[in-house]
């Protein structure tokens, strides 16, 4: 038996076509996990920058056989996530610098973890369910 899924180029163009609609909305979150999933596949880097570039490209601007340069493209992509990557770095040290500084004191987070008499919860609570079959009656 063959081990080729004759569905490959199906599940590739509906990836291709999802990851269009993701850049074009901007839904970081869902782009993210997609990229995964879409190198799993076999996409390469360049793809993907390509598919970013057609899906945030206003289309209707452009001359019938206008071709990005891919190269300057990249290029500006990857200098714009050095400066994403710059500022999440230096705004988590200045988070981590804040919160150092406004840490409570031992006391008071011992009284926060401190266990009540009547907020744990029963024994019944932890036993496990009760899965048995019961049968019902319809008369």
């Amino acid at each position: 038996m063959s081990s080729r899924n004759p569905f490959e180029s199906e599940w590739r163009d509906c990836l291709r076509s999802h990851y269009l609609h993701v850049a074009k909305i901007g839904d970081a979150g869902t782009e993210h996990t997609l990229v995964g999933v879409m190198q799993q596949a076999g996409f390469s880097d360049a793809d993907l920058v390509e598919l970013r570039i057609r899906a945030t490209l206003r289309t209707e601007d452009m001359d019938d056989g206008f071709v990005p340069d891919f190269e300057l493209l990249e290029a500006q992509i990857s200098r714009q996530t050095a400066a994403a990557l710059q500022q999440t770095v230096e705004s988590t040290i200045s988070k981590s610098a804040s919160s150092t500084a406004d840490e409570p004191s031992s006391d008071a987070v011992s009284e926060q973890l401190e266990v009540k008499p009547g907020s744990l919860p029963s024994d019944e609570y932890y036993a496990p369910p009760d899965d048995t079959p019961r049968q019902l009656s319809l008369f």
